[in-house]
Formats: C-alpha cells, sequence, structure tokens
C-alpha cells in the first residue's frame, strides 16, 4: 500500500526566506487558493482551491446595409455581416457591466472584400448575462491599442453615468440608463464648446437699488 504523507502548513505563509529554505510548518508561495477557518484563536483551518472563469457570452455586432445579395426572385436585396467584438475596456455600475469595444467584420461585393469597423458601448446584466447595445459610432475611434480606463456611477435609476478616456481621443461620457443613439461622438464629450452670448444693456433708468461701481455676470453649466 501506498504511503500517505500530509502536509500541514499551521505557521502559514513565509515571504522572508527562500523558496530552499523551508521552515517547517510553513509555505513559501501560493495561487488561486482560499483558506477556510472559524476565526478561533490556535483553531485550524482548511486550504481549497478557487474556482477559475467560465465562458459566458461572445459579444457580437451585426452591420447593418452593408452588402447585397439575390433573393429567390432574383432581385437584389441589401444583407448585412456578422462582427466580433474585441474588448478594449470594462467598469461595473452594481449589477451592471459596461463593455467598450471595436466591432470588425469583413463583406464582399463582386469579388471585393471590405473591411469593417465601428466603436460600440454594450451593458450586461450580470444576473441574467442580457447584452444590450448602448451606443455604436464610428467617430468614437476606438483603438485596440488604447486601452479604455472607465468609472461608473449611479445617481438614480434614470441616471447611470459612464466616464471614460484612452489617451487618444477626449474624455467622455454616456448615461447608460437613456436613449443615447441621437447623440454624436462629439456631444459625448466632457468638454463640449459653448458659444456663451455677452448680455447686452438695452435701457437705463434712474431707478433701482444697486450701487455704483462694476459688475461681473457668470453662466452655469448644466449637462444631463
Amino acid at each position: 500500500m501506498k504511503d500517505i504523507q500530509i502536509n500541514t502548513f499551521q505557521n502559514g505563509m513565509q515571504k522572508d526566506l527562500g523558496p530552499t529554505m523551508p521552515q517547517d510548518g510553513a509555505y513559501t508561495h501560493a495561487e488561486n487558493i482560499r483558506i477556510i477557518s472559524d476565526g478561533s484563536v490556535g483553531e485550524n483551518a482548511i486550504v481549497v482551491s478557487v474556482d477559475g472563469n467560465s465562458l459566458k457570452l461572445t459579444l457580437k455586432y451585426y452591420f447593418a446595409g452593408v452588402g447585397y445579395e439575390l433573393d429567390g426572385n432574383g432581385y437584389m436585396q441589401p444583407t448585412g455581416a456578422l462582427g466580433n467584438v474585441h474588448i478594449i475596456g470594462n467598469t461595473v455600475i452594481r449589477n451592471t457591466l459596461v463593455v467598450f469595444g471595436v466591432a470588425k467584420a469583413k463583406t464582399t461585393i463582386n469579388e471585393v472584400v471590405t473591411d469593417l469597423e465601428t466603436s460600440v458601448i454594450y451593458k450586461i446584466d450580470l444576473n441574467t448575462y442580457e447584452e444590450i447595445l448602448v451606443y455604436e459610432e464610428e467617430d468614437l475611434n476606438f483603438n485596440e491599442d488604447y486601452p479604455i480606463q472607465a468609472v461608473g456611477r449611479y445617481e438614480n435609476a434614470d441616471i447611470q453615468r459612464v466616464y471614460w478616456t484612452d489617451n487618444l481621443n477626449a474624455a467622455k461620457t454616456i448615461n447608460i440608463a437613456a436613449e443615447n443613439f441621437d447623440l454624436t461622438a462629439k456631444d459625448l464629450e466632457l468638454s463640449t464648446y459653448v458659444d456663451f452670448l455677452s448680455p447686452k444693456v438695452v435701457s437705463v433708468n434712474s431707478s433701482g437699488e444697486l450701487p455704483a461701481g462694476v459688475y461681473q455676470y457668470a453662466y452655469r453649466l448644466y449637462m444631463f
């Protein structure tokens, strides 16, 4: 019968010494483990493995109206192409995962191959894994060589705003709880151009309580 050797590590992890100098009851390195104990002083604990990741979904984007094909009657009908989404950034707002990606596909018309590419933002429910396209616009100019850093802020059910930057384009923000497809990429920029108009004095009367002097005016910027 094969001998069974049981190792115990009651002294925990010892990183001060090299792996060639093991100490009795200690270990020098461990990965993907979890130590479970009831927290009592002097109580033993057990080591269990940590569950890994599993594939839940694959994001796809459909490029509509990018090609033509013959139907059963011999007429040309518009068709599309299904492309893969290459993820370049993400953030989480409560139980919603927000994903930034570059969608790519190919289409062939008259034996000419055309590369298709656009920038997309999806939100994914982490409970049901339902995916919803939040925004798509080629002018977002997402680039796989420039990963996106993003933060999310939950204000209420109608305002769940995400802010992101890729160190290539201007910093932008979007409300993932609203309809955004009528907005341009320029509308999403944090520092938007505003053409302020100076107030004009149209009349002066002798009444009023303002003392003589110099007055300044200011604008309040409201973003929604």
